[in-house]
């Protein structure tokens, strides 16, 4: 597929996908013979992975270092990026259920304004 395409399939952006392609955090699409960029489904779905753990917090470090040992690129950091990335999932985990009790025993804006100033002291 096309880059335009795949932008459309996975709601990121065309220059996002192409920083992404010069950063080495996806592997660079095959060219067709007009030159254009042909993407394939493995690009689809890495895209998705990576906008996923975007939008729960992750960096674009973080990702890039779990794809290149999920490529097989750097199996022997599994080990140390499993421990971080349960640290991080443990640490987020934390947060969402602070959150959750605020929300949960907030009885009006009032309340929960003077709440939000406690909850991640």
């Amino acid at each position: 597929m096309r880059i335009g395409e795949l932008s459309v399939a996975t709601g990121v952006s065309i220059p996002t996908i192409r920083l992404y392609e010069r950063e080495c955090i996806i592997a660079p699409a095959a060219r067709t013979d007009g030159g254009f960029r042909e993407f394939s489904e493995d690009h689809e779905y890495q895209l998705i992975f990576i906008k996923r753990m975007r939008d729960l917090g992750f960096s674009l470090e973080a990702v890039k270092r779990l794809l290149a040992i999920a490529n097989g690129t750097h199996e022997q950091e599994f080990d140390n990026v499993k421990r971080e990335f349960l640290a991080m999932i443990s640490h987020r985990k934390r947060d969402l259920a602070k959150l959750e009790n605020l929300f949960l025993s907030a009885e009006g804006s009032g309340s929960l304004s003077s709440k939000l100033k406690q909850v991640f002291q």
